[in-house]
C-alpha cells in the first residue's frame, strides 16, 4: 500500500512543480495561423511561384517540428 502512496506523491510533486505552458505542445497551434497569414500577405506582392515556395518551406518546417 505504501508503494502506491509514494507513486502518487511523486506524480503530484512533478506536476505541481511545473508552471507555465508547455511550449512544445503550443507550437503547432501557432504554425497554422502563421502559415495562412503568410499566404494572404504574399498574395499579389510576389509571384505565385515564390508564394508557393514560402508556403512549402513553412509547411516543411512545421512538419519537421512535429517529428
Amino acid at each position: 500500500m505504501s508503494g502506491d502512496a509514494e507513486v502518487g506523491k511523486d506524480t503530484k510533486e512533478r506536476h505541481s512543480s511545473r508552471r507555465g505552458p508547455n511550449w512544445a505542445m503550443m507550437t503547432p497551434i501557432l504554425w497554422i495561423p502563421a502559415t495562412l497569414t503568410s499566404r494572404l500577405l504574399l498574395r499579389g506582392r510576389t509571384s505565385p511561384q515564390n508564394a508557393n515556395r514560402v508556403f512549402g518551406a513553412m509547411t516543411g518546417m512545421a512538419l519537421s517540428h512535429a517529428g
